[in-house]
């Protein structure tokens, strides 16, 4: 459970979420983090907990896909906009540009900044910081807010901190992961190999193949189609 801000305090008109992130709290988001069973639950716990601290931003995590390319994975906090369908492109707005570049990019106000243009139309603020580990980036993280000046330099280098010091533990769940699903993998196939090897008919084989095939997680659908073999004779 990570600490709210102390809602006793008050804050100036100008104060932003970061401000208010105390040591403490930094410390709880790491072991949240770290205490993850895996990498999808860690990811999911870390904007969670984030949008617990930031209440009043929508926080939503990119994460890569096939190719290299990153999509949308999960967000918190409020709501602005729906991004569930959302790729980003490289070099392309300042997601696209974190995504080349990692590096992480703040902007306090779209009505004044030249450079980039809001992901959407009512959009004012926007932080995005780039999660990596020895130069692989893991993640995005982007905070965004219909107000504008919502983020500063404060909260982008408290943030630059955090995400430094969780890649680690999300690139060893990553690790872990890979290497799991590696195993699974290759016993599925063993076990494939051992059915294959069983005495029987052809056609029997071939229904004990597509039994096995069909067993993997990937696969959803498994059809064999067979073309019997031409009468002697026949063109």
């Amino acid at each position: 459970m990570i600490d709210q801000p102390d809602q006793r305090q008050n804050p100036s008109e100008h104060e932003t979420p970061a401000e208010k992130l105390a040591p403490r709290q930094i410390l709880q988001l790491i072991s949240v983090v770290s205490s993850s069973v895996d990498l999808d639950n860690a990811l999911r716990n870390l904007v969670d907990s984030l949008a617990m601290v930031y209440g009043n931003n929508q926080i939503s995590l990119f994460t890569p896909r096939k190719g290299n390319a990153f999509s949308f994975f999960f967000a918190s906090g409020n709501e602005f906009i729906n991004l569930e369908n959302r790729s980003i492109k490289l070099g392309e707005g300042t997601l696209g540009t974190a995504l080349k570049n990692s590096k992480s990019i703040l902007v306090e106000d779209y009505a004044t900044n030249k450079e980039f243009a809001p992901i959407q139309a009512g959009i004012s603020s926007e932080l995005v910081i780039p999660i990596l580990f020895q130069s692989n980036l893991l993640a995005l993280l982007d905070m965004i807010n219909q107000k504008p000046r919502i983020f500063s330099s404060h909260d982008q280098t408290t943030l630059e901190a955090l995400a430094a010091s969780v890649g680690g533990v999300l690139f060893t769940l990553q690790k872990t992961q890979n290497l799991k699903e590696n195993a699974d993998r290759e016993d599925r196939m063993n076990d494939f190999l051992t059915e294959l090897s069983k005495p029987g008919t052809v056609e029997e084989s071939i229904k004990t193949a597509a039994r096995e095939i069909a067993k993997m997680p990937e696969i959803s659908q498994v059809s064999i189609f067979i073309n019997p073999a031409q009468k002697p004779g026949s063109k």
